[in-house]
């Protein structure tokens, strides 16, 4: 799966049309940023995702002007059965 076309293709029919980056995925592990970077670089997007990767996953909406900017990355574990979210954090939002 092409996890870049898949999440732009989502949030722009959403409505976030020339408010996020394109690259939403990369490798984590001894380095915070590392190979496999799906999203980022033509070479590694066809990598396929196997058990025991790791990848953090960042929510790419980064700016409304009525409202701010964000950017929000969750770290999983890829598993034989799918994907094992690892962030603990409830992901609420504070209204300030």
């Amino acid at each position: 799966m092409d996890l870049d076309n898949a999440v732009q293709g989502y949030l722009s029919k959403m409505g976030f049309v020339g408010h996020f980056v394109r690259g939403i995925a990369h490798g984590i592990g001894l380095a915070f940023e590392e190979k496999p970077f799906p999203t980022i670089f033509p070479q590694d997007t066809m990598i396929e995702l196997r058990s025991n990767m790791t990848l953090s996953i960042g929510h790419s909406i980064l700016y409304r002007p009525e409202v701010g900017g964000v950017r929000v990355e969750d770290i999983y574990l890829i598993t034989e059965e799918g994907a094992q979210i690892l962030t603990n954090y409830s992901g609420e939002l504070i209204e300030v």
